[in-house]
């Protein structure tokens, strides 16, 4: 008789196909595909499904998955004065014959004890499943109501039943008319003695929870926090007492994230951070009047990443301290921080300027997304950022010639996206890349890129891409000049390893002869991601068509099954 694996190896084996990781293309579909293998492991004997059912039940909530049958399920878990209360607050409708028959049908695992991570929007929104499609459209105040209401109750079920919960996500909506009362339960502290990651926003409870919280939870190591403010954009101070007791409380806290804060915060909240913070992240806070406002972070030696989202008022000055660490009232220069620049809305170049001059050597990540004349960008980031290793910005193509010097100075650059100013062009012709100017920007180009956008406005030529990709050779790139169209006996073979974005090969749909390809040997392309424009794509008859003149060549590392060649779709000229 062959013996069963044994305990320890069948969980290892369960948590591996809990934990594989997410493809971001298709998130949900990998969601699913895990909890199917999982489901069908459970079926394989009693031994598989006692060790599968904690996994699989950890974290059921999904804002993308919600599930009536789920909230049904749970419901049978309510206790007897769960569903009086429920049944007494829902006096409009009648729910009782449905908790009845949930009560009747309890499984035969306590689902409720399992979970680990527990998401309150997304109750809600399986909550809302159970309503009739029809009154889910009307957006009824009272019927939102009602929901809310009953989602309370799960979520009031949950941190009683729960032995211990490791995520807890109270984020929410303004419109939300009847907010989970979360300060008001008094008997989840064994609950959340563990917990270890925490997140709220825009939550009109929020004072109390990090009051409850601070005496409660001291092993948060990710805390995820929106500030909420009120229709004058005002946010009490209290709040922010609130945020620093719940800091101190901690003890391994490791990340921190924070947004909407309003001037003043930093000069509250900055002294408490325990000495465990490795990781910052900022997003929408304004920095008016904190002119040390970064000077705390002198003293927290494991701190190694900064990232400033959209934070107004953000001046150059503030980081300089950034660059040091004061030990024993000593300063010395750090050696492993990590300064992440992130504007998603317009900024004027001069605020810029200041930043790029002041972090220098700690900048690695600046993503811009439309600057306001910026004159010498590109000069400033050769001459002071050495350490860049993610660049965008969208830009004028003027600064071509200065792309090789850029490249040469920025040794660790990892990405770089150049692409249009967000200007709307009337008639703008593009420039064309010259073969001399293609060459001394491939020699440049750093070992240690592997993604490179390059869509201003510029085109590559047949033979200036070729000269491009020829001077990577020694980055493993294979150049062929062999064409497409072969009359050999294997030729049907090659429509089958047409590139990701190159057509068919030979007459395209748009009219043009691609007559030239590009070899790749597996495992052997120097790009993860590459794009550039290649292609006028019938210019004279797409006026009005602005910024969709041109076609974007790919090049990824990933290469599909027999897919061995790319297809450039370019042309040397317009067609007169």
């Amino acid at each position: 008789m062959r013996k069963p694996l044994p305990s320890l190896c069948l969980e290892k084996i369960f948590w591996e196909i809990y934990n594989e990781e997410v493809i971001n293309d298709n998130p949900l579909n990998t969601i699913l595909d895990i909890r199917k293998t999982l489901f069908n492991c459970l079926l394989v004997n009693r031994d598989f499904c006692r060790h599968v059912i904690p996994i699989l039940w950890r974290n059921t909530f999904n804002w993308y998955l919600p599930s009536s049958k789920l909230i049904i399920t749970y419901l049978s878990f309510l206790s007897p004065e769960s569903r009086f209360n429920l049944t007494k607050r829902l006096n409009n409708i009648n729910i009782s014959e449905l908790l009845e028959i949930c009560s009747k049908e309890r499984p035969f695992f306590n689902y409720t004890s399992y979970l680990r991570e527990l998401e309150y929007h997304s109750v809600f929104k399986s909550v809302q499943e159970l309503w009739p499609k029809e009154i889910k459209r009307e957006r009824n105040r009272q019927n939102i109501e009602n929901q809310l209401i009953m989602a309370e109750e799960l979520c009031k079920m949950f941190l009683l039943q729960c032995p211990t919960l490791y995520r807890l996500d109270l984020a929410t909506d303004l419109n939300f008319l009847n907010p989970f009362k979360f300060s008001s339960l008094t008997s989840t502290k064994s609950c959340l003695i563990k917990l270890r990651e925490f997140k709220c926003s825009d939550h009109p409870d929020q004072l109390k929870i990090f009051t409850t919280l601070s005496n409660i939870c001291h092993n948060i190591e990710v805390m995820q926090l929106g500030i909420l403010r009120d229709n004058d954009n005002f946010i009490d101070s209290s709040l922010y007492e609130g945020i620093r007791q719940l800091l101190r409380s901690q003890r391994y806290l490791k990340k921190f994230i924070c947004s909407f804060a309003q001037k003043g915060f930093m000069s509250i909240i900055g002294p408490n951070f325990p000495i465990s913070l490795q990781d910052i992240t900022l997003h929408a806070c304004d920095l008016l009047d904190e002119e040390d406002s970064f000077n705390y972070f002198m003293e927290y030696y494991n701190l190694t990443t900064l990232t400033l989202i959209d934070c107004n008022n953000l001046q150059g000055s503030h980081l300089s301290s950034l660059k040091y660490l004061r030990i024993n009232n000593f300063k010395r220069e750090r050696s492993n921080m990590k300064l992440n620049i992130i504007y998603n809305n317009p900024v004027q170049y001069y605020d810029i300027k200041s930043i790029i001059i002041h972090s220098n050597v700690i900048l690695t990540k600046l993503l811009l997304d439309d600057i306001i004349q910026p004159y010498s960008l590109i000069e400033d980031i050769t001459n002071y950022c050495s350490n860049l290793i993610h660049l965008r910005a969208n830009i004028s193509a003027n600064v071509l010639p200065q792309i090789p010097l850029l490249f040469k100075s920025l040794k660790k650059l990892e990405i770089i996206e150049l692409k249009n100013e967000k200007t709307f062009y009337e008639n703008l012709i593009p420039i064309t890349m010259t073969n001399e100017l293609a060459i001394e920007i491939s020699k440049s180009i750093p070992s240690s890129l592997y993604s490179f956008t390059f869509l201003l406005m510029v085109v590559f030529t047949s033979q200036s891409l070729a000269l491009f990709l020829e001077q990577l050779d020694e980055r493993c790139i294979i150049m062929s000049d062999t064409s497409y169209y072969s009359t050999d006996d294997d030729g049907d073979d090659g429509d089958d390893r047409s590139g990701s974005d190159g057509g068919d090969g030979g007459d395209g749909d748009d009219g043009y002869y691609y007559d030239e390809y590009i070899d790749i040997e597996m495992n052997q392309v120097i790009f993860e991601e590459f794009y550039i424009r290649i292609d006028l794509d019938e210019y004279n008859e797409s006026k009005g068509e602005h910024f969709k003149l041109f076609k974007e060549f790919e090049c990824t590392k990933y290469l599909h099954d027999n897919n061995s060649c790319l297809i450039p779709t370019y042309i040397d000229e317009l067609d007169e």
